[in-house]
């Protein structure tokens, strides 16, 4: 493992403090919210040795994609990293990709990822102590229950509980068996009915649950797989490479349907 692909893992395990058993209870309805602060990490992704928020690389990394409904937010932890860390259970609606062959639909798995929405009160309460968000002042007030934060790498769409996406999955790169990791960045679709929505929809070419499903499945088609070959480390470094000499174009989320 190099200094810049093990970011993955820093942003996933490294725990400080955290908060279990939240329940399966929904959050206040997006009209009612009062978003007091936006956690963005896009800025530590530029230490990854590879651009991988593309289609191309996001089909090649991940080991699952799903549709799934997000059951219950079971744990949430606030990593050394600065960041916060939930943990999801999700129930399998429809399989694109298993390279394991071992989900199915119906499945409830659980699923880590740095996307997501809690009370700014709670928030508040697992960082007081930390150093760095005393010196910044951040969440050191008090606030009210319709107060809350928003957490979102790569400006993709948080997760919520009672809400479905479609979701990219790995369960290689954390130590805890039958746990899997969201692997999307900004490929992190929320839909209902055929309708899609990510924080960037304006873009797309189309915001039809059909249209986005098929885009995948079509770059699903063309994955080589070598990330099982040769491991998701390696693979990082030749996607890196490939892009430093210019064989392999870089793309943006926008260009999922173009």
């Amino acid at each position: 493992m190099n200094a810049y692909s093990g970011i993955l893992l820093s942003l996933l395990m490294m725990a400080q403090i955290g908060f279990s058993d939240c329940g399966s209870a929904s959050i206040e309805n997006d009209s009612n919210r009062n978003i007091v602060y936006e956690f963005g990490y896009k800025e530590l992704m530029g230490y990854m040795i590879a651009d991988v928020n593309n289609l191309e690389a996001i089909c090649e990394i991940s080991s699952q994609v799903i549709q799934c409904d997000v059951l219950s937010v079971d744990n949430v932890i606030y990593t050394d990293n600065n960041l916060f860390n939930f943990e999801y259970t999700v129930e399998i609606e429809n399989i694109l990709l298993d390279t394991s062959s071992q989900l199915s639909v119906g499945d409830k798995i659980p699923v880590t990822s740095n996307e997501g929405v809690m009370k700014a009160s709670d928030a508040a309460e697992m960082i007081a102590s930390d150093p760095r968000s005393q010196k910044l002042g951040i969440l050191q007030g008090e606030y009210n229950d319709n107060d809350y934060i928003t957490c979102s790498t790569w400006d993709a769409i948080p997760i919520e509980v009672g809400k479905s996406y479609i979701m990219f999955i790995a369960d290689d790169y954390l130590e805890t068996e039958g746990v899997y990791a969201e692997t999307g960045y900004s490929y992190l679709f929320e839909y209902s009915d055929n309708t899609v929505r990510n924080s960037r929809a304006a873009t797309l070419n189309s915001n039809s649950t059909d249209d986005i499903l098929q885009a995948i499945e079509a770059q699903l088609e063309l994955r080589t797989g070598r990330v099982d070959e040769v491991g998701y480390y390696q693979y990082l470094d030749e996607l890196g490479a490939a892009q430093s000499s210019g064989q392999v174009a870089t793309a943006e989320v926008s260009d999922i349907l173009s």
